[in-house]
């Protein structure tokens, strides 16, 4: 039975991780002003002059009409749900098929033989691909990799977060995303390894920023902790830095693929 959570603006699956999956994000073109076509909210006319604005000045003018006006915002929100609903019903979208809804795009699981309806103006198309997801805590990590291509993306995180932690702690990470799909018993051991010397403390001091929207430096000094934005003086000493949460997110991974390995291991 098709899924009724296109009433929902947003939804976030309870799914905690999938390796090796066919996960897609689609989403509508131009969202507000496909859908106030639909809804016969404005003219073709002016659907063609929002059109043809760049996008953050279409945007902000929509904003503005949205604000202003109580009915065209009532219109844009009926028309993502009916939006939604068409895509779900025509394509049979069950509860497990979604990953993510946010508004005007849903992101699927495993839905390989796709049957985009015309929907007048408003249609979904293919925004993204990933093979694998896991969540870590308060980030959602994409991750896309099919021997060829490698891309990701950090989903609730801001863009400070890959700046900060490229070639360091994220470097470690999407190692870990494309070992994992290739070899689950093999992950599972250099994530052991990996933690064992990061708590031993035995990378460069980078990899210590912690992996979190704040991405900073945690250390313990006079029996308190302080955060430091770049990295502390020498005088800080490194023995006192704080690496919990990170260690943390090792752990997680380790968790994931220890499950793995087990489910393979009772297939046997």
């Amino acid at each position: 039975m098709a899924s009724k959570l296109f009433v929902k603006d947003r939804y976030i699956s309870p799914i905690s991780y999938l390796i090796n999956h066919n996960i897609q994000e689609w989403d509508i073109s131009k969202a507000n002003i496909s859908v106030l076509l639909r809804k016969g909210a404005i003219t073709r006319e002016k659907y063609n002059y929002y059109y043809n604005l760049p996008k953050h000045k279409r945007e902000v003018s929509i904003g503005c009409l949205m604000r202003d006006n109580p009915n065209i915002s009532k219109a844009v929100s009926e028309g993502l749900m009916e939006a939604r609903k068409n895509f779900i019903e025509a394509n049979n979208v069950e509860d497990w098929n979604i990953l993510y809804i946010d508004k005007d795009s849903i992101t699927t699981i495993d839905l390989n033989h796709m049957v985009i309806h015309e929907f007048g103006p408003v249609n979904f198309r293919s925004k993204s691909k990933y093979t694998s997801f896991y969540r870590l805590f308060g980030i959602d990590l994409l991750y896309f990799n099919d021997g060829n291509n490698e891309s990701f993306r950090l989903k609730n995180a801001n863009e400070r977060i890959i700046p900060l932690h490229m070639q360091w702690f994220l470097d470690m990470v999407l190692a870990i995303c494309y070992n994992g799909q290739e070899d689950i018993y093999g992950t599972l051991q250099m994530i052991k390894g990996l933690y064992a010397k990061y708590v031993a403390k035995q990378f460069p001091i980078e990899f210590y920023r912690e992996f979190n929207q704040r991405s900073e430096f945690k250390f313990k000094t006079s029996g308190v902790f302080e955060y430091y934005t770049d990295i502390p003086p020498d005088s800080t000493g490194r023995d006192l830095i704080d690496i919990l949460y990170n260690s943390n997110v090792l752990r997680v991974f380790y968790k994931i693929f220890a499950i793995e390995y087990f489910k393979i291991a009772k297939r046997r």
